[in-house]
């Protein structure tokens, strides 16, 4: 009798169900999810088609076993007189079947192994090459966002620098406005108190003047009333 065909050929580590769920680390702006887990599913896909074909494989290839040792249970249970013929008959195209089969078994369960490990290390290797071009796109957006900062910052510093100075020209020309100002109302008071000495002055000469003439009259009303009285006495 043959040895019999192993249970599983195909490495069951590598579930369909388990590739589907398969998560990734994301970071902020990563890659696609929906396009990985589409890419996942039809790797998945692909090895249960690669799996139902080898277990279909595998029930034709345990049937022919079957046949082939039935075969040989046959001819072992045929009596004596009739094993050589039947060996004659039947040994070799038994064994060679029985070897056909398992040699197309083994290659279409090595196909298998190999289509499977070929799809799973296609997934992995896209979805790192997604992963790194995500990380590549994170990292040129985060040197942009800091770009964008410092031109934002050395932009604010120039327009308060602007605004400094213009603060500053403003401030320097209103003093100059309030100077000019004080000395223009400077000038007007000393103008004005220069006026009003000038006219204490002519007031103080007018009332010399007045003084000095009703002095003179007062003069002249002495000299009249001193005629007069003499007069008087003249007359008496």
């Amino acid at each position: 009798m043959g040895e019999p065909l192993p249970e599983q050929a195909l490495d069951t580590a590598v579930d369909p169900v388990e590739i589907v769920q398969q998560s990734f680390d994301t970071e902020r702006r990563g890659f696609d999810q929906r396009q990985v887990q589409q890419y996942l599913r039809a790797v998945a896909d692909s090895l249960q088609d690669a799996q139902q074909r080898e277990a279909d494989m595998r029930t034709r290839l345990g049937r022919a076993v079957r046949r082939a040792e039935a075969a040989e249970q046959a001819l072992r249970d045929a009596p004596s007189h009739d094993a050589a013929e039947l060996n004659r008959a039947f040994g070799e195209q038994v064994a060679s079947v029985l070897e056909a089969a398992r040699a197309t078994g083994e290659q279409r369960v090595t196909a298998a192994e190999k289509s499977a490990e070929q799809l799973m290390a296609n997934a992995k290797a896209k979805a790192t090459a997604m992963r790194a071009e995500a990380d590549a796109i994170l990292s040129e957006r985060r040197d942009e966002a800091e770009l964008a900062a410092t031109e934002l910052v050395a932009e604010g510093q120039a327009e308060a620098q602007e605004l400094r100075n213009q603060a500053k020209a403003e401030a320097e020309a209103i003093l100059a406005a309030a100077a000019d100002r004080v000395e223009r109302t400077r000038d007007e008071c000393d103008g004005l108190i220069l006026e009003a000495e000038e006219a204490r002055a002519q007031i103080l000469e007018d009332m010399e003047r007045r003084r000095r003439q009703a002095r003179a009259q007062v003069e002249r009303l002495r000299v009249g009333r001193d005629r007069l009285l003499r007069s008087y006495d003249v007359v008496r």
